[in-house]
């Protein structure tokens, strides 16, 4: 076992190791380690597990494949982006950045950005080619099927670490304890059994889950409008005041506008990519350049070093733009190729939704069990359980889409035909 006094005693050019690895902690660059290790991973699994490539395979005709890419390392940043929020509240206990790092706020700000735009251009190019034709009951159902049993699993995982943390006390009624579990079901995370901060198990990011069901309420509305009226800026109209008004008007302050902004991103890439309008079939192929990947990796880098939000109106428009190349096909130099990267967007769900877990379990725990009970726990053993987090998350998130996630998936296709046919046979 790791002896962390004895670590202590190594130098290197004039820091101590200790020295280091806070430095590092603190370091953007620590995230783009992180995102490797997390890639290495993935390509390990993809070379040893045969349902894993059976699995990509079946996505290998995707259209969006660029996008799939993104999405696996979007997830990635989110999860990088709270390492050194962990270490922060095992130190301190208090869940912020470290140095006031604006970086590592922006990444997980823009990743999560990133990812409202992509259900915003999934759903509604969707809509667009179809003419405004939704089946909303199996819209519906297949949203539920798709979010609800790998986050409930969570639930429960994180249900019994409340009681476990706790002495195994229950500690409020059982009465409390279901209306918290129901809460938790709308992705308004509260104590569990009383254990305070019970939402950092899951690094507090039910929070976007709330939203893209915002959204997931307002689409069917906005298809209905489509279809009624043939019209599709009218859906479009309808769903944006929908969304705005809501979140604006809302005396709970539910929603943050700006963050709902967001979608609007991808709604606009939606309409680029469906136009058979020779300009938008120019622009595609122009977004599809290396020169314009360059350019991407530039406006990403930009906001986040320079931005002091990634939803300000600026980056929303920048991340728009990287967004629409993405959309259109643009690899971003070949990074969102490889088929590690496009697992990564398979389970990428997952690793947002688990991630928090195995940084608990990894970086919490284990530093605590390592160090001594009077010394605070050591940076270096920290940097090496986030390094194994990075592996850890692919590992767990690919084992839970196997097992969880794809099943839950299959099962609401089935209930959707199911409910196709009744409705027919009337």
């Amino acid at each position: 076992m790791l002896n962390a006094p004895a670590l202590q005693g190594f130098t290197l050019q004039g820091f101590t190791l200790q020295e280091f690895a806070l430095t590092l902690l603190g370091h953007p660059l620590s995230a783009l380690l992180l995102v490797g290790i997390a890639v290495a991973a993935s390509a390990l699994i993809l070379r040893l597990v045969a349902p894993v490539r059976t699995i990509l395979a079946d996505k290998e005709t995707s259209r969006f494949q660029a996008l799939d890419g993104l999405r696996g390392l979007l997830a990635l940043g989110v999860m990088a982006s709270h390492v050194p929020m962990t270490w922060a509240y095992i130190t301190r206990g208090k869940w912020f950045f470290l140095n006031d790092s604006n970086v590592y706020a922006l990444l997980g700000e823009v990743s999560v950005a990133l990812f409202f735009m992509a259900t915003g251009f999934l759903f509604w190019q969707k809509l667009l080619r179809s003419a405004g034709k939704l089946d909303i009951p199996a819209f519906v159902i297949g949203r539920i099927f798709r979010i609800y049993p790998l986050y409930l699993a969570v639930l429960v995982v994180v249900l019994f670490l409340s009681f476990a943390l706790q002495d195994w006390q229950h500690r409020e009624t059982i009465a409390q304890t279901l209306r918290e579990c129901v809460r938790w079901c709308t992705f308004y995370a509260s104590d569990l059994n009383r254990l305070p901060d019970t939402s950092i198990l899951i690094a507090r990011v039910e929070w976007s889950l709330r939203y893209e069901w915002f959204f997931y309420g307002i689409f069917p509305i906005a298809a209905s409008v489509f279809a009624a009226t043939k019209r599709h800026y009218w859906g479009l109209l309808v769903g944006i005041l929908l969304m705005g008004g809501i979140a604006i008007f809302d005396p709970a302050h539910r929603f943050v506008p700006r963050q709902c902004a967001a979608f609007l991103g991808g709604l606009a890439a939606a309409y680029l990519c469906a136009s058979k309008h020779s300009f938008a079939i120019q622009a595609r192929t122009w977004l599809q350049h290396w020169s314009v990947g360059i350019t991407s990796l530039g406006a990403v880098l930009g906001v986040l070093c320079f931005a002091p939000s990634a939803y300000s109106v600026v980056s929303l428009c920048l991340l728009g733009c990287v967004f629409a190349a993405v959309a259109s096909g643009n690899t971003l130099l070949g990074l969102l190729k490889p088929a590690s990267v496009l697992w990564l967007g398979e389970i990428s769900y997952g690793v947002y939704l688990l991630h928090g877990l195995v940084l608990w379990f990894g970086c919490q725990v284990c530093v605590r069990f390592w160090a001594n009970s009077t010394e605070q726990p050591n940076p270096i053993l920290f940097c090496l359980c986030a390094c194994g987090v990075s592996i850890g998350a692919v590992c767990v998130a690919s084992l839970a889409h196997i097992c969880i996630e794809k099943t839950g998936i299959e099962a609401g296709k089935r209930c959707a035909e199911w409910l196709r046919a009744k409705k027919t046979a009337k």
